[in-house]
């Protein structure tokens, strides 16, 4: 793990200047954190409906760390695409809905927030895979996996409720069995 200190955003302007300040390629270099790519990509996705994210964002990228001095990987990262959803901050908390985002064999929808301060998760939502549950192993665990596959599967589609808690440090992501049995 990285030894620093979290920047927290305060308000919507703060956030509002780390989104212009990458597409207008003015941000400050040492304001580029990770936390700032977060927000970035949140402003961005939310508002800026002008902006393709699937299509403009890498040059935008591009573009804001020539202009720092940076230099540009070419190694591929994982595909994410249609990238969506809402936030608010309110009460030391960042409150998301309907975050959407798809990868090639999965498509994801949470809903939740993180608590600033506390840097606590509370999320939950839906992963639907191409794949059967025991497709994504092998061994012992495949064939245990087996006998469940029916429960998740629908029209072809696995649908895993998942939830995310723990901390920004310490995420634990499991599966919400709970849902899962209800909604059989």
């Amino acid at each position: 793990m990285t030894d620093y200190k979290r920047r927290f955003f305060t308000s919507d302007a703060e956030i509002e200047h780390i989104g212009e300040g990458l597409v207008a390629r003015t941000l400050p270099r040492p304001e580029w954190t990770h936390e700032a790519h977060l927000a970035a990509t949140t402003y961005l996705t939310t508002r800026r409906p002008d902006i393709d994210l699937d299509k403009e964002l890498p040059g935008i990228i591009r573009g804001y760390n020539e202009s720092v001095g940076g230099v540009n990987d070419d190694t591929p990262d994982p595909v994410v695409s249609n990238f969506r959803g809402t936030f608010k901050m309110r009460d030391g908390a960042i409150h998301f809905s309907n975050v959407t985002f798809a990868m090639p064999g999965a498509r994801v929808n949470v809903s939740g927030r993180f608590v600033m301060e506390s840097e606590a998760l509370d999320f939950r939502g839906i992963v639907r895979l191409d794949a059967k549950l025991s497709q994504l192993t092998t061994g012992v665990k495949s064939f245990f996996l087996r006998v469940v596959d029916g429960l998740f599967r629908h029209d072809d589609i696995t649908v895993v409720p998942i939830t995310i808690g723990g901390t920004a440090d310490k995420p634990k992501v499991g599966l919400d069995f709970g849902k899962a049995i209800k909604d059989r």
